[in-house]
C-alpha cells in the first residue's frame, strides 16, 4: 500500500500522489511520519532533475532510512517555459540539519546513477 505523508491516509498500489495534498505517496506510515517531519523542518534541495531520477533516489534515501520531499521544480531553471506543476522536473529534498551528513551517500547514489545511465 501506499500512504499521503500530508493526511496519513492509505491508497491502492499503482497511484503515486494524494490526489487532495497533491504530495508524493510513501510506501509505509513510517516514511509518511519521517516525511511529515521534514514538513515541519527546514529543507534544502539537495539535487534537481527528471522527476523519475529524483523519485528513485528518494526510495534508496527511505530504503536507508534518511527522509527526504520530492518537490516539483521550477522549470524556468532547466530552460523551459511551462507550468511548474506540469514540470517533468523535481527536486530532491533533506531536512537542513541533515543534509551534511547526508552528502556523501546522496552524491554516490548520483554518481551510480549517472555511471548506469552512461552504459547504457
Amino acid at each position: 500500500m501506499a500512504f499521503c505523508p500530508g493526511c496519513g491516509y492509505e491508497f491502492r498500489e499503482g497511484l503515486r500522489r494524494c490526489p487532495d495534498c497533491d504530495m508524493d505517496l510513501v510506501a509505509s506510515l513510517e516514511a509518511a511520519d519521517a516525511a511529515g517531519r521534514l514538513r515541519g523542518g527546514k529543507t534544502m534541495s539537495v539535487f534537481s532533475a527528471q522527476r523519475s531520477v529524483i523519485e528513485m533516489l528518494a526510495d534508496v534515501l527511505d530504503q536507508e532510512g534518511i527522509p527526504s520531499l520530492v518537490k516539483a521544480a521550477d522549470p524556468s531553471s532547466h530552460g523551459e517555459e511551462m507550468d511548474p506543476l506540469a514540470s517533468p522536473f523535481a527536486e530532491l529534498h533533506v531536512l537542513e540539519q541533515d543534509a551534511d551528513a547526508h552528502a556523501e551517500l546522496i552524491r554516490d547514489l548520483i554518481a551510480e546513477l549517472a555511471a548506469q545511465r552512461a552504459g547504457e
